[in-house]
């Protein structure tokens, strides 16, 4: 059995094309009265209406090759070993063993799926709900931006609530109308002019599939260690010094930070990727001194390179910049007047790497900011090497970051890259691409929209996604500033970004700074725990953000979907929910047992509603029950020697946690370089175990962290205990231990 078919227990794939497809070992059966062509193995269904000419599209639209072979067919039905396809007079079913999971109708125009669900989720960043049932609506995918609201980044994949994933792989520009009649889902695709493939996916639950999709389009990379720190930003740093009074200062105030952005003025003019020479004369040492205050630098680029710039003439000479009539295409914009690179062209894209991107990491440029990539404002009928502008819009970003991603790593092998960008497709986080939500407004309705694109971008594949912190288009406020610096702990990525205003902590007032300040050094605390749980997500493909799914139907449906598009889970562990404008806000706990909230350890019962009161600069967050969150016991990026780890055995259960650490910026992960740490915990009949296992140390036996355990053990126990192992206020059993290099179980009885 191939590599692909042991991932993948159920997964269907249906092409529509105009040509018969090929495939290895595969026998291509036509049904009954249908003009379509269905091709499948044991695990994997396909039909067929693709154009000749467009495969090269397509093949970048998974991560794997898939085998098809010989299947049993009776009349108008194929027999797989789960699952059938039958052929109705007017739709196709498809059954997991004998239950019927979706009815597939095939038009002249669109392909529209019937689906018992009372969710779908998914979508990439789009407008509406997170639950895309809330609003029946048409969602264009696309890739677009709205300034001073959202990115629009339509990723054509989308779950139901009971397992089941749908993966429109095709690379255009179509449209998708979600509709429900009589607690029937309706999905349609609007495609047959141009093809498509689809692939489906069921499993047991929501996040099995979600991961399986991951599988399918390819995992990200582990990222630096860094990029899960606080990063400094704004539109923009004018010069080399005021870059670096600003990192003084963070040191100076104490603030933990690990990056700082340069927008749009280290160049003179857009497409020079290259420094401005009188306001950064000296990159190289300016980086290093950054480097020495704790600072990664991340640079701005752009797709456009203005007729002035550097690297406008030879490239245009070359003809490597997008065509109209097979002649230089020129563009003007609020940018300047000139071309747009034509990042589907190998060649043009070897010159490019080796003329810019190249020397900047050559001197220790950390990161890359890819902007304005969707393209933004190019005309439909612009030719590219691979096709006009309408037929790869969607994966032009895409193209770009395929480029820097292969040349930096057949460059530097032992660096990771970091691309930060606006726009992208399905399989784009494999080339390394985190991703934040575009220009968004500076307002509490510009924060309000964020949780729901966050969560639906993290189940579509992009799980380290950023947003702008403070909002982009507009002055922020104290109040709004602060509340998104919360949103801000609480996401993959920390960055706020403001567009020329200012967005540092000290510049909305002392109580503000007060605030953010112990925002930040929880991040720092913090970074333990998001690094793995980005482990888990690169690893495993386990989205980073997963939303809160409701198991209380007597909850009212406005409520559900107030908590549904705020609150999610934050890694593996922990639940937050997102605030605004008041102090008072409804907070689900969807796990039954008691929950315990961070800040206060008080304890809370699951599947109810609770009402909080939140206080500003100290968000509530939540502990599952079982559940295992770590952190380091100092504020500080640079110095770990404690790791606290915390359990909730408040109710009976069984839940375990991962920690992973390496050196946090090559990949000598990859050959094994690491320390892998399972952490296991039951309760059951009064006994709680704890199990410590280091599966590898392979990264820092020297410099391990000593381990100190915070286990939440239920109140009516702990207020009868007074031995100096038990904070007997807030229920805790404590001990502490050196990290193990051999397996480690401890029993706390809980009835003597």
């Amino acid at each position: 059995m191939n590599k692909f078919l042991k991932i993948f227990p159920l997964i269907i794939l249906i092409f529509f094309s105009c040509e018969s497809p090929k495939f290895r070992d595969s026998k291509i059966y036509e049904l009954t009265n249908s003009n379509l062509k269905i091709a499948l193995n044991s695990q994997n269904i396909l039909f067929s209406y693709r154009n000749k000419d467009n495969e090269s599209l397509f093949k970048e639209l998974i991560d794997e090759e898939l085998y098809f072979s010989d299947l049993k067919s009776q009349n108008d039905t194929l027999l797989g070993e789960r699952f059938s396809v039958e052929k109705n007079n007017s739709y196709i079913e498809l059954k997991d063993n004998t239950n019927s999971f979706a009815k597939i109708k095939y038009e002249t125009d669109k392909i529209t799926f019937e689906l018992n669900t009372k969710s779908i989720y998914g979508l990439g960043e789009r407008y509406g709900n997170l639950n895309l049932l809330d609003y029946y609506g048409t969602y264009k995918i696309i890739n677009d931006h709205k300034y001073g609201d959202r990115a629009i980044m339509s990723i054509p994949v989308i779950y139901t609530d009971n397992g089941l994933c749908i993966y429109f792989a095709s690379p255009y520009k179509t449209k998708m109308i979600f509709e429900e009649k009589d607690g029937i889902a309706y999905v349609s695709y609007y495609n047959f002019d141009k093809g498509f493939d689809i692939y489906i996916i069921k499993e047991n639950s929501t996040l099995e599939a979600v991961k399986k999709y991951y599988e399918l389009v390819g995992k990200p990379p582990l990222p630096p260690k860094w990029l899960f720190g606080y990063i400094q930003s704004k539109y923009g740093y004018y010069s080399q010094q005021e870059t670096l009074d600003i990192a003084k200062k963070f040191v100076a105030l104490d603030l933990p930070a690990t990056g700082i952005v340069l927008d749009l003025y280290w160049f003179k003019y857009m497409g020079d990727i290259d420094w401005a020479q009188k306001t950064f004369p000296d990159p190289k040492n300016f980086i290093k001194e950054l480097n020495t205050l704790g600072f990664e630098l991340i640079n701005i680029s752009e797709p456009f390179f203005d007729r002035y710039s550097k690297n406008h003439k030879i490239f245009k000479d070359f003809g490597f910049f997008g065509k109209k009539d097979n002649s230089y295409m020129q563009l003007s914009s609020w940018w300047g007047t000139g071309g747009i690179f034509d990042y589907t062209n190998e060649q043009a894209n070897k010159l490019l790497w080796n003329n810019s991107y190249k020397k900047l990491i050559e001197i220790g440029v950390g990161g890359l900011w890819t902007d304005l990539g969707e393209p933004e404002g190019v005309p439909e009928n612009t030719i590219f090497k691979l096709g006009k502008e309408d037929d790869i819009h969607n994966l032009y970003n895409y193209y770009w970051s395929k480029m820097l991603y292969t040349n930096f790593t057949n460059d530097f092998p032992l660096k990771r890259p970091v691309i930060l960008s606006r726009s992208g497709f399905s399989t784009s986080p494999r080339f390394g691409v985190s991703v934040w939500s575009g220009d968004s407004n500076a307002s509490f309705s510009g924060l309000e929209i964020q949780p729901a694109l966050m969560i639906s971008s993290s189940l579509s594949g992009f799980s380290f996604w950023a947003s702008d912190v403070g909002g982009f288009v507009g002055d922020s406020t104290p109040k709004l500033y602060t509340k998104w610096s919360e949103f801000g702990l609480f996401s993959p990525i920390y960055r706020p970004h403001g567009g020329k205003v200012d967005r540092e902590p000290w510049v909305f007032g002392e109580d503000t700074l007060k605030n953010v300040t112990k925002l930040l050094k929880l991040r720092a605390k913090f970074q333990p725990y998001i690094y793995s749980n980005a482990y888990l997500t690169s690893n495993y493909g386990i989205p980073f953000i997963k939303p809160v799914m409701f198991t209380d139907s007597n909850i009212a449906l406005e409520i559900k979907q107030e908590i549904e598009n705020n609150s999610y889970f934050f890694g593996e562990s922990i639940l937050y929910r997102q605030s605004y404008n008041n102090y008072n806000y409804s907070v689900y706990l969807p796990i039954s047992g008691e929950w315990v909230e961070m800040q206060s350890f008080k304890s809370y019962i699951g599947n109810v509603l609770h009402k909080i009161n939140f206080i500003d600069g100290n968000p509530p967050y939540f502990l599952k029950p079982n559940g295992v969150f770590i952190e380091n016991s100092k504020a500080s990026y640079k110095e770990f020697d404690t790791m606290e780890i915390y359990i909730n055995n408040r109710s009976e259960g069984v839940g375990s946690f991962l920690y992973y650490d390496d050196d946090g910026i090559s990949t000598n992960y990859k050959n094994g370089s690491y320390d892998l740490l399972e952490i296991k915990n039951s309760f059951e009949n009064g006994k709680i175990i704890i199990e410590i296992n280091p599966i590898k140390t392979d990264f820092n036996k020297n410099k391990l962290p000593n381990l100190e355990f915070n286990i939440f053990i239920p109140q009516t126990i702990g207020n009868i205990v007074t031995t100096d192992e038990f904070d007997t206020k807030n229920s805790i059993y404590k001990f502490k231990m050196k990290y193990p290099e051999n397996q480690k179980r401890f029993t706390l009885d809980l009835k003597k």
